[in-house]
């Protein structure tokens, strides 16, 4: 029982690619496709380089490219005033919505607030921690 035995066999055409290397690679594709459905290039399974169908001019290696960062695909796509803009309107939101800050260089030297009224009841004071006893600074 062979092949025959198993039904109808489809024509099929064998197109053989060639990477840098040497290494050739045979595809099968059925005989009835039409040249512009063959793919002129395919990765070589034994290299992983691009193979071609030109023996004698295999397709180079793509350049490839450095890993890029997020800031640099946004720096791509927005001027310095644009990002200034938009970082200044972030920090607006974000002060607005925890209230205003103030630095107080008076707090570490021991100085005191001011009683709270209705414009300060939101205000947060800053000040550097001590470290803790005992531990390196």
């Amino acid at each position: 029982m062979g092949e025959q035995d198993h039904g109808f066999h489809a024509d099929r055409v064998a197109v053989s690619y060639w990477d840098a290397l040497g290494n050739e690679t045979v595809r099968y594709f059925a005989a009835g496709i039409p040249d512009e459905e063959i793919p002129e290039t395919i990765d070589s399974p034994h290299s992983g380089l691009p193979a071609g169908r030109d023996k004698d001019n295999p397709p180079a290696l793509a350049k490839t490219e450095p890993y890029k960062t997020h800031l640099a695909y946004v720096k791509e796509r927005r001027t310095e005033e644009e990002a200034e803009a938009l970082l200044d309107d972030a920090l607006a939101q974000l002060r607005d919505r925890r209230g205003s800050v103030v630095h107080s260089r008076s707090m570490s030297s021991g100085g005191t607030l001011p009683a709270a009224s209705s414009s300060t009841k939101n205000m947060v004071c800053l000040r550097p921690l001590a470290p803790a006893a005992g531990t390196l600074a």
